[in-house]
C-alpha cells in the first residue's frame, strides 16, 4: 500500500521563550452590538454573555470593558436615559450590565462599564440631545450640529448631568472600573453635517477613528468647527478667567473628570476611572491636546484617573509601539512619546495599559503583529497591561486560545491601585490534600473568608522560594465562600510543587502569603496522557485537512497521526517521528485520491516510556462524483461503555456513507458552532447526537441559528438520539423549544424504557415504509438508555414507529422553513440511527436517506432524469484551461438549455440559462478568472417544462 505524505501546518507555538508576568491587564472592548441582539430572546442574549466572558477566560484575561452607555442611551435599567439602538429601543427582558458584571465575576475577571461622555448623537424620547437640544454644541455663528450631536463640556448644567448618569452607575453595580470614552470637544466639521446619516452610522462613528480628509479639513484655515455652545457663543469672547479659548476648554473637560473622580471616590473608593485618551498626546495634525482639548496627561499625574488607556490605532507593528511610548532606542525625551509627560502618573503608581487596533492590524492583514506586540510591549517598566479594541475582531479570529498559547498562557493579576499605607487583608491559612499521585487540593481554611468577597491568589512553584512579587499563578477565585482549587500537575516529573495564597481586596492590595505547603515527592514515570479531541477532517482538492484540539497539552510531548484507507489497516504517518506539542492542524496529501481515508490523533507522553493515549475518535472524508454530505458528532459520548476511548459511531456512518459511493467530511458539533465547519458546502448534513442530552447540550444556541438559515434554503437534515426532544422539549430554553417545534417539527411525548423494544418500523405514509431496524441494546456494544416518544407538528409525518408500543420513533418534514424559499427536507429520529449494528440494516437506512435527500452518485443530480438520445457534446476545450474554456454541443431542435457548473465540494459556482432559436452545433463559453484552480464539473440541462439532463463531465482549471 502507498503511504500518506504529512505536511504539517502548525497553528500554535510549542515553547514560549519570554518571561510571563504574574501582574498585568488584560481586557478587550465589548462594544454595543457585539453585547446585545435585539432579535434575541432573554435567554439567547444571556447566552451571548456567557459566551463573551467565557472567550474572555479562555484567553487568560482578567477584565473586560463592556459598553454601557453609548450615543446618550443606555444598555442598563437606567433612570435617566432611553434603552439604547441595539436593544430595539426598548427593555430586553433583563438588566444586561448587571447580569455581565454576575458573569464576569463568577469568572475572576473585572468589568469595567464603558461609558461615552459627551458623543450623545442619538433623538430618541428621553435621549438628553432630544430633552436638551441647548445643550448641543454649536459653531461660531451659533448654529446647532444636526448630525453627530455632541453636547458641550462648556455648560454646567452638562457636567453635572452627565456625572449623575454615571455615578447611577457607580452607586447601582458593582462594576470594578468606570471607562470614560468620548471625553473631550468634538472634531466635526460643517461638512459632517452636510449629509444627513442613518441613526445606526451615527452610533457606528467610533472614538478613536477618524479619516485623513476629516484631519486635513481641521487643519484648514477658517474651517467651521462645533466647538462653542449656547451660553459661550463665539461673539461673547473668550470665556472670563482664561487666556484663551483653548485653555477654557481644556478646562472644562478636565473639570469634569476632576468632579467625577472625587464622585466616585467618596461612594466607592475601589471602582478604578480609567480614559480612552486619544493614541497621539500633543503631536501631529489630529491630537488630544490641541484638537479636541483633552489633556490626559494632566489628568493621570494628578490622580484625575487611576488608569489610562490610550487608543494607539495609528501603530500595527512593535517597534512602532514602542517609539510612540518610549521614543526611538528608548530616547524618553523624545517629543513625540508619551513617556515625556507621564512620568508623575507613574512614579505614583497608577496604571497605564496599552491599546492596539486590533480592527487595524485585521484590516492591515497584520494580525499575526499581535505576538511581538504584546512582547515588546514588556519590555516597558511602566506598561502595565493591554486593552484591545475590539472584541469583535477577536471573535473574527478565533483567537481566544492562541493568545492563550502565544502570549497569554497563564493567569496574572491586576496592579493595585493604592499605597503600602493602606490596610491589608486579613493572611489566609491553607492546607493540602493528596487526591491522586499528580492531583493535589488546595484549601482554604474558613477562617479566611469575610462578609464581602475577595480575590484568593494561588501561587505555585516548583521550589521552596516562593513570592507573590515574581512567582506563576496556578488559579484567582473571587469569593465570599469555601472552595477547593484542584492543581492537576502535568508538566513536572519528579521534585516537588510549593503553594502560597494571598487575599487581595478590590484594589488588588494583598495580604501577607500565606503559610506554604508542598506536595510529596512527585513521581519520575512515565504517565499516560488523555486522548486528544479530533475536530474535523475534511477532504481538499488534494489531500485532507486534520484539525485536532487537547486540554492536556502539559501532560504530553506531542502527537501522532493514524490514518487508513478503507478496508485495510490502521498505521502511523511518519513512523519516526512524533507531531510538536504546538501542532493542532495537518495537511495529509495522498497519492490514492479515489477512496475513503480515516484519521485518528494520539497524545505522546512525557517521560522516558512516551506511552500514548488512547485514541482520539475517529473521522474520515472522502470525495466522488456525488453532492456532498457532512456528519456532526454531537456527542460527547460520557456513559455506558464507550465512556472513555475511541467512539466507533461517527466512522460506522462514515463507512456507510463510502460503501454508497457519496462523498462526505466529519467534524464535531463544537466546529460546526464556531463556523470552522460552514453548512452551506454540502448538500446533507447528518447530526449524530447519541444519549448525550442531560450531559451536554443537543444543538448549541449559535447552531440552532446556522441550521435554521441552512434550512430555510433549502437544506437537509438528518438528526438523531435518543432525548433530543426530552432536552430541547421537555426541559428546554425558549429558544430550544422554538427550534425543534417550527424546525425539526417534533413534539416531545414521552422517555423510552427498556429501548422501547429495541425495534423500530417504517411507517406506510413515511420513506422507510417496508423496512425494520433493531438499534443497539448492547449487542452492538453499546446499549441505548432511554430512546424519545415524539410527534409530529407543523406539518411533519411520521416515519418511524417503535414495534412493540405503536409510538411515533421517528418524523419526516418536507416544506420550507422560516421565510425560505426552497424546500427542507428533514428527518427527526427519537434513537440514535448510527446504532443500527447490523451493517446490512444500516446501509438499507442510509440508502433510503440519500434517496428522500436526492443525492446520487452523479453530482447536482437532484431528480431522476430523461437522457435526450439524439443530443451530442464535445467536450470542453481546451482542457486543462487557465482563463477560459468553450463548451460546445448540438441541439436537434431550438431549446433553452441551463449551464451548471459546480466545484469538487458540489457547490454550484456558475448557473445560466441560454436561449436558442435554432437546432445545431452550440458553443457556451465559461470564463473561471474569479475562481481558484482545480477540477471542475458541468452539468448542461434542457429546459421544457421538466428539467432534462443532457450531459455532464469534468474539466480542469489551471491558472
Amino acid at each position: 500500500m502507498k503511504k500518506l505524505l504529512l505536511t504539517m501546518m502548525l497553528i500554535l507555538v510549542p515553547v514560549l521563550i519570554f518571561a510571563q508576568p504574574n501582574t498585568e491587564f488584560r481586557s478587550t472592548w465589548v462594544i454595543s452590538w457585539d453585547l446585545v441582539n435585539r432579535y434575541l430572546n432573554v435567554d439567547g442574549n444571556k447566552e451571548l454573555c456567557r459566551d463573551i466572558m467565557d472567550n474572555h477566560a479562555r484567553a487568560n484575561m482578567n477584565a473586560v470593558i463592556w459598553q454601557a452607555r453609548q450615543s446618550g442611551t443606555a444598555y442598563y435599567k437606567s433612570s435617566y436615559e432611553p434603552w439604547g439602538y441595539y436593544t430595539g429601543g426598548t427593555n430586553p427582558g433583563y438588566d444586561i450590565l448587571e447580569y455581565a458584571v454576575e458573569q464576569a465575576h463568577k469568572r475572576n475577571m473585572e468589568l469595567h462599564a464603558w461609558f461615552n461622555v459627551f458623543h450623545c448623537s442619538s433623538v430618541v424620547f428621553g435621549a438628553p440631545a432630544s430633552k436638551h437640544p441647548e445643550w448641543v454644541c454649536t459653531n461660531k455663528y451659533g448654529e446647532f450640529m444636526t448630525n453627530h450631536r455632541c453636547l458641550s463640556p462648556g455648560i454646567p448644567e452638562v457636567r453635572e448631568y452627565l456625572i449623575n448618569v454615571a455615578m447611577e452607575i457607580v452607586r447601582k453595580y458593582d462594576i470594578d472600573g468606570l471607562h470614560l470614552d468620548f471625553v473631550r470637544w468634538n472634531e466635526y466639521t460643517e461638512d459632517d453635517m452636510t449629509s444627513a446619516l442613518t441613526k445606526e452610522a451615527e452610533i457606528a462613528a467610533l472614538d478613536g477613528q477618524i479619516t485623513q480628509e476629516q484631519i486635513e479639513r481641521l487643519n484648514e484655515t477658517g474651517t467651521l468647527r462645533y466647538i462653542y455652545d449656547a451660553m459661550h457663543p463665539y461673539s461673547n469672547g473668550v470665556p472670563e478667567g482664561f487666556s484663551s479659548w483653548d485653555d477654557w476648554r481644556r478646562w472644562t473637560v478636565t473639570e469634569f473628570v476632576k468632579t467625577l473622580q472625587d464622585s466616585i471616590k467618596s461612594v466607592k473608593p475601589w471602582v478604578k476611572l480609567s480614559t480612552a485618551a486619544l493614541g497621539k498626546y500633543n503631536w501631529d495634525g489630529w491630537q488630544a491636546y490641541g484638537t479636541v482639548f483633552q489633556d490626559a496627561a494632566l489628568w493621570f499625574n494628578e490622580g484625575y484617573v487611576d488608569q489610562l488607556m490610550p487608543m494607539h490605532y495609528h501603530w500595527t507593528n512593535a517597534s512602532e509601539f514602542y517609539s510612540m511610548l518610549v521614543g526611538p532606542n528608548g530616547d524618553s525625551d523624545y517629543i513625540r512619546c508619551w513617556g515625556k509627560y507621564i512620568q508623575k502618573g507613574i512614579e505614583d503608581g497608577r496604571l497605564y495599559t496599552v491599546g492596539p487596533g486590533s480592527y487595524q492590524l485585521h484590516a492591515k492583514n497584520v494580525w499575526d503583529n499581535h505576538e511581538s506586540i504584546v512582547k515588546k510591549m514588556r519590555e516597558i517598566e511602566w506598561v502595565d497591561g493591554l486593552q484591545f479594541f475590539s472584541y469583535s475582531n477577536w471573535v473574527t479570529h478565533n483567537y481566544w486560545g492562541v493568545a492563550n498559547e502565544l502570549f497569554f498562557p497563564t493567569p496574572t493579576k491586576i496592579k493595585a491601585t493604592v499605597g503600602e499605607d493602606t490596610l491589608a487583608p486579613e493572611t489566609p491559612v491553607i492546607s493540602i490534600t493528596k487526591l491522586d499521585s499528580m492531583v493535589y487540593r488546595i484549601s482554604i481554611e474558613e477562617s479566611s473568608f469575610g462578609e464581602e468577597p475577595s480575590r484568593f491568589i494561588i501561587y505555585r512553584s516548583k521550589d521552596s522560594t516562593l513570592t507573590p512579587e515574581s512567582s506563576n499563578i496556578a488559579y484567582i477565585k473571587y469569593t465570599n465562600s469555601g472552595f477547593h482549587y484542584n492543581d492537576y500537575i502535568k508538566e513536572q516529573k519528579g521534585g516537588y510543587y510549593y503553594y502560597g495564597v494571598t487575599t487581595a481586596d478590590r484594589y488588588w492590595n494583598e495580604s501577607e502569603l500565606s503559610n506554604i505547603v508542598r506536595t510529596e515527592e512527585l513521581p519520575h514515570e512515565s504517565v499516560v496522557p488523555v486522548p486528544p479531541i479530533l475536530e474535523y477532517v475534511r477532504k481538499l482538492d488534494s489531500g485532507y485537512e486534520v484539525k485536532w484540539a487537547h486540554s492536556g497539552v502539559n501532560d504530553c510531548r506531542g502527537y501522532r497521526l493514524y490514518a487508513r484507507a478503507m478496508d485495510t489497516n490502521w498505521y502511523l504517518l511518519l513512523d519516526e517521528n512524533t507531531l510538536d506539542v504546538g501542532t493542532t492542524h495537518a495537511i495529509v496529501n495522498t497519492e490514492i485520491e479515489e477512496v475513503p481515508w480515516f484519521f485518528s490523533i494520539r497524545a505522546v507522553g512525557l517521560g522516558p516510556a512516551g506511552y500514548e493515549s488512547e485514541d482520539s475518535d475517529i473521522y474520515g472524508a472522502y470525495i466522488s462524483d456525488t453532492d456532498r454530505v457532512l456528519v456532526i458528532d454531537a456527542f460527547d459520548r460520557t456513559t455506558g461503555e464507550w465512556s472513555l476511548g475511541t467512539h466507533p459511531f461517527t466512522m460506522k456512518v462514515c463507512e456507510s456513507l463510502s460503501r454508497a459511493n457519496i462523498s462526505y467530511d466529519c467534524g464535531t458539533d463544537e466546529a460546526f458552532e464556531h463556523k470552522d465547519i460552514l453548512s452551506d458546502e454540502y448538500k446533507a448534513i447528518f447530526w449524530l447526537c447519541g444519549d448525550a442530552a442531560g450531559q451536554d447540550e443537543v444543538v448549541g444556541f449559535n447552531s440552532m441559528s446556522y441550521l435554521a438559515n441552512y434550512l430555510s434554503k433549502g437544506g437537509q437534515l438528518l438528526i438523531s438520539g435518543s432525548e433530543i426532544a426530552y432536552d430541547m422539549d421537555y426541559r428546554g430554553s425558549y429558544q430550544d423549544k422554538k427550534f425543534i417545534h417550527e424546525v425539526l417539527k417534533v413534539n416531545y411525548v414521552s422517555n423510552g424504557e427498556n429501548g422501547n423494544g429495541y425495534k423500530v418500523d417504517g411507517t406506510d405514509q413515511g420513506i422507510f415504509s417496508g423496512l425494520s431496524f433493531n438499534f443497539d441494546d448492547g449487542t452492538g456494544g453499546f446499549r441505548i438508555l432511554k430512546p424519545d416518544v415524539i410527534d409530529t407538528t407543523n406539518g411533519s409525518v411520521p416515519c418511524f414507529k417503535y414495534s412493540n408500543r405503536n409510538e411515533i420513533a421517528g418524523v419526516q418534514y418536507q416544506g420550507t422553513i422560516s421565510n425560505g424559499q426552497e424546500d427542507a427536507r428533514i428527518i427527526t429520529l427519537g434513537f440514535p440511527f448510527e446504532s443500527i449494528y447490523v451493517e446490512e440494516q444500516l446501509d438499507q437506512f442510509v440508502s433510503r436517506v440519500l434517496e428522500y435527500f436526492n443525492i446520487t452518485e452523479e453530482i447536482g443530480i437532484s431528480a431522476p432524469v430523461e437522457r435526450v438520445e439524439d443530443f451530442s457534446l464535445c467536450r470542453n476545450y481546451p482542457n486543462p484551461f487557465n482563463s477560459s474554456t468553450i463548451i460546445q454541443f448540438s441541439l436537434p431542435e431550438a431549446a433553452t438549455v441551463k449551464l451548471e457548473i459546480f466545484n469538487v465540494k458540489g457547490q454550484r459556482v456558475y448557473e445560466q440559462s441560454y436561449a436558442f432559436s435554432l437546432s445545431g452545433v452550440k458553443n457556451i463559453t465559461w470564463d473561471a478568472n474569479d475562481l481558484s484552480s482545480g477540477v471542475y464539473h458541468y452539468r448542461i440541462s434542457q429546459l421544457n417544462g421538466n428539467q432534462q439532463l443532457l450531459h455532464h463531465g469534468k474539466m480542469l482549471y489551471m491558472k
